[in-house]
């Protein structure tokens, strides 16, 4: 395999005589090309979580056009969720065996054409459509956007996955506050304007990823998933449930908060600002976790993650006021950290297949930590909320903190070439 950035490369000939192979111009592997990629990838994965994300707040609108029932709500939502996660894997294996090409600006440009139709639908068999076709582009754009992010690295995948997954968690947080000004100001049917920036930016990223896209394919092997998770399957194995564990926590607290402060007296509005504040201080801490595992490791980041955050939260829980914000803050950045960290270990447990461990991680391990808001509302109907959140939560992250203590003390460095 070549170095990024040679000439050429000799091997040798049938005939024992060294033959000269042509090899990628140098441009391609420039520092600064792969920094313009790696944010360009963060740009589209804002643009990616953004249009998913905003679909909870126009479903009051879009209950108001078409008159469907909460139940009705509740499944578009989850078809929602599942189509946006579990099948990443899927389309992670697909973007690893084919020819390397563009997908992840195919899957935004879907993403964005299909969630802008939603004031368009005229009933509920279409919104379902756009839903799930919309959804299935998203899926799309993350396992070879985030692989890509990290193989550019050189060596850095830490940092460039934490950049990477900073722009999808502010993407998250803004589509819901966009989408309500946009339908407040013009209408449910207005949102088909959003589409617009979704392809701009479609649009930079299939230019940005043109160079290390032509690179792959010069260096491409045939890759056989068998042979690329042989003896990988139980480190997957751990990650993943590492991955579902910390999501376990961190989604349950983020869904259930304000239903929680509610019962104990606060307004509905305070839940709101503990929402922005918990997603937001998550953002600071993914923004941070990667460049730190670069140093000090990764696997020191994750079960360190676990072991501070914990406590933090539990003085959430015990505490009222500012100063329980305060520790709610600290506990969500600290917990949110080692996310972008547990994909990047699982792309470099399987290196040949990082697409697929992107879509493990990052729409698995998602899904199925998106399963305790279910327990966590079981339990509540059963006793208190007040109790269900805090009992579920905290015992997550304390599975969480003794499964990494079994994560491998290293991985390999992930390439482009």
């Amino acid at each position: 395999m070549s170095a990024p950035g040679a000439v050429a490369e000799v091997c040798e000939a049938g005939d024992g005589q060294a033959e000269e192979v042509a090899a990628p111009p140098r441009h391609r592997t420039s520092e600064q090309s792969r920094v313009r990629s790696v944010l360009a990838l963060a740009l589209g994965h804002a643009s990616a979580d953004f249009y998913p994300g905003y679909l909870p707040t126009v479903l009051p609108y879009l209950i108001a056009k078409l008159g469907f029932s909460l139940t009705v709500a509740g499944g578009l939502a989850s078809l929602q969720s599942f189509s946006t996660s579990l099948i990443q894997p899927v389309l992670g294996y697909l973007v690893d065996a084919r020819h390397p090409r563009p997908y992840a600006a195919w899957g935004l440009v879907i993403a964005a054409v299909l969630f802008s139709l939603l004031g368009l639908a005229p009933n509920v068999a279409f919104l379902a459509l756009f839903i799930t076709v919309g959804g299935l582009g998203v899926a799309l754009y993350h396992p070879q956007g985030a692989a890509m992010s990290a193989l550019l690295a050189q060596g850095r995948a830490g940092t460039a996955m934490s950049v990477f997954s900073t722009g999808g968690s502010i993407g998250h947080a803004l589509g819901p506050l966009v989408a309500v000004m946009v339908v407040e100001q013009w209408g449910l049917e207005s949102l088909i304007v959003l589409a617009l920036p979704g392809l701009a930016v479609a649009w930079l990223v299939h230019k940005s990823m043109k160079s290390p896209l032509e690179q792959m394919a010069f260096n491409r092997k045939a890759v056989s998933l068998r042979a690329a998770v042989a003896g990988a399957g139980p480190q997957l194995v751990l990650l993943l449930g590492v991955m579902t564990l910390r999501s376990a926590a961190t989604v349950g607290v983020s869904t259930m908060l304000p239903i929680y402060l509610e019962s104990k007296g606060l307004a509905i509005a305070l839940g709101a600002t503990a929402i922005v504040v918990y997603r937001l201080a998550g953002a600071v801490g993914t923004l941070l976790g990667g460049p730190l595992s670069d140093k000090v490791g990764r696997r020191l980041v994750i079960w360190g993650s676990f072991a501070v955050a914990l406590p933090f939260v539990y003085l959430f829980f015990q505490t009222d006021g500012i100063v329980g914000f305060v520790y709610l803050a600290i506990g969500s950045a600290v917990m949110t950290a080692s996310a972008p960290v547990n994909t990047v270990m699982a792309q470099e447990v399987i290196p040949r297949t990082a697409a697929v461990a992107s879509g493990l991680m990052m729409g698995v391990g998602w899904a199925l930590g998106s399963l305790s808001v279910f327990l966590i509302g079981f339990l509540a109907d059963r006793g208190s909320i007040q109790t269900a959140l805090p009992a579920v939560t905290l015992s997550f992250m304390a599975l969480g903190l003794l499964l990494s203590l079994f994560l491998p003390k290293r991985t390999g460095v992930l390439h482009i070439a």
